[in-house]
């Protein structure tokens, strides 16, 4: 149970540091937890950032090296207790919490550009067990971003029965692709277009569904498309 394997690594793009997972020796309290830490590789020093679930998809660093972008909370479910939080290599090797009080975040995705803005899903937290959910705890997620300087803004909107996962930047960083799933419909759903530039998105393809994966966590980030007959 003290062994701990270096898992996830992930190198800044200056390669001044190193992000990985500490993945404990057991099935169970993986899947729960894992450690989160980078590594300063010009003074060897090993700087703990808090604990998270076993996804490289859930920690990211920004183009320019500055910061390193991960969901911060134990627990192996998507719906509660996961923060967005911020390893900002410019104020100092500074931790920021970008959470939201209520709300879970997942799967954080940079936009192309020196002065980079961070995408990421965001949605109300939810109990998997109550009954007030009526079974469905993936209701009313989105995406959101978060620019270089101030607070986060969301981008996308919907109904309470509508979510918006796998957030896929475009190379040029003028919009991003989408999965929106219609919940009260058997969770089929389209993959759209965003432009940052336009107030509304713009289907691609329709007939998309998703598995619901691992406890919620909508991993890994595929679709399955299902043609008319």
């Amino acid at each position: 149970m003290d062994q701990r394997s270096v898992v996830s690594m992930k190198w800044s793009p200056d390669g001044h540091y190193l992000a990985y997972f500490l993945h404990p020796n057991s099935g169970s309290t993986s899947a729960d937890s894992n450690t989160i830490e980078v590594i300063n590789m010009q003074n060897k020093r090993r700087i703990p950032l808090g604990t998270g679930l076993k996804y490289a998809e859930w920690f990211t660093w920004s183009p320019d090296s500055a910061k390193l972008a991960y969901i911060d909370g134990e627990g192996r479910d998507g719906n509660s207790n996961k923060r967005l939080t911020l390893f900002d290599v410019t104020a100092g090797e500074r931790i920021v919490h970008a959470d939201q009080k209520g709300q879970v975040d997942t799967h954080p995705a940079w936009l192309p550009g020196i002065s980079s803005s961070l995408l990421f899903t965001r949605g109300p937290a939810t109990d998997p067990l109550a009954e007030k959910n009526n079974g469905n705890v993936f209701k009313n997620r989105h995406i959101w971003m978060k620019p270089q300087h101030g607070n986060a803004k969301r981008l996308t909107s919907g109904p309470s029965t509508v979510s918006d996962y796998n957030v896929v930047p475009q190379i040029n960083g003028n919009g991003f692709m989408f999965l929106r799933l219609s919940l009260d419909k058997q969770a089929f759903g389209s993959i759209y277009y965003q432009s940052l530039s336009a107030s509304k998105p713009v289907e691609w393809i329709r007939g998309v569904d998703k598995d619901f994966g691992y406890y919620g966590n909508f991993l890994p980030p595929a679709f399955a498309v299902y043609q008319k007959k």
